[in-house]
């Protein structure tokens, strides 16, 4: 059995990029999930192919899973984008890079042969990280049954693996009061910035209403980790929305262009088949006593 699973808004680059960038037909806008009896295969094409294959195989099995960039900085872990018509019109300026990623599989036990979700997650990112493809990440658990694939390496200027520490574990310090939910993330990549000297910005969520602006939450601390505080927030945001019953999950891409980090929540999906056999996709619900 193939599933595709699409991916939507969470990759959109900076404006600057899309007018600049030329199209890339060997990508693809979606990671191919096939299952053959207890084992499944995956299949990614895409600049940052892992991000791609979480972001399906979360939504084949409707999982909850963040994805974290590294710093990526080096010629190993980027290549030019520019426009060939730009360039030649502008000879002297300053071009746009991606990550340089493309093709990259993963075959996998399926859950519903007793592995589970943490060493299923567990394999795919061991397979991404002997396929040549940049960076490394790890695994981490973040809270009971929402786990984070996170960058954990880069390559420098000579070709060689690096360590990273993870920006959204930096302890930070907000008041705590009431606010909006977009105010209130909006303050958590700000003071995130401020403290680590990191570019930050916060990305939209792809919804046609705004479940940010309608949730009051009450949040703050001393020196507690970015990572904890926005775990808060968007789980307090499904919990206490009027209109928006989901999960958000995170994507927290790193543009080289910029040198910043762009924070995209996005709602955590589960594709099912309706009862005339269609392919349909729908949030996964924020779970109520």
């Amino acid at each position: 059995m193939k599933r595709i699973i699409f991916t939507c808004f969470l990759f959109g680059p900076p404006l600057l990029l899309l007018a600049q960038a030329p199209t890339k037909p060997s990508f693809k806008s979606a990671a191919v999930v096939e299952h053959n009896g207890n084992t499944g295969t995956l299949t990614a094409n895409f600049p940052r192919p892992l991000a791609q294959a979480v972001e399906a195989i979360s939504q084949e099995y409707g999982w909850t899973v963040d994805y974290e960039d590294p710093p990526y900085h080096s010629q190993f872990d980027l290549v030019d984008d520019t426009d060939p018509t730009w360039r030649a019109n502008h000879p002297n300026a300053k071009g746009v890079v991606r990550v340089s990623g493309g093709l990259f599989r993963s075959s996998f036990p399926e859950p519903s042969s007793g592995n589970t979700e943490e060493q299923v997650l567990e394999k795919l990112v061991a397979d991404y990280n002997s396929s040549g493809n940049p960076g490394k990440f790890a695994v981490r658990e973040e809270t009971d049954g929402r786990y984070a694939v996170i960058g954990v390496s880069r390559r420098d200027e000579s070709g060689k693996d690096e360590p990273v520490n993870a920006l959204l574990d930096t302890p930070i310090t907000i008041p705590v009061q009431q606010r909006d939910a977009k105010t209130t993330l909006q303050l958590i990549v700000d003071t995130l910035a401020a403290t680590s000297g990191v570019k930050v910005k916060l990305g939209t969520i792809g919804l046609s209403s705004n479940p940010l602006q309608e949730a009051m939450l009450t949040i703050g601390g001393a020196n507690v980790p970015a990572r904890t505080l926005l775990l808060q927030a968007l789980d307090d945001v499904s919990r206490t929305s009027p209109h928006f019953g989901g999960i958000f999950v995170w994507n927290f891409l790193f543009d080289a262009d910029t040198n910043a980090y762009w924070l995209r929540p996005r709602s955590a999906t589960k594709t099912e088949t309706d009862i005339n056999g269609r392919q349909v996709v729908r949030f996964i619900d924020y779970p109520r006593n």
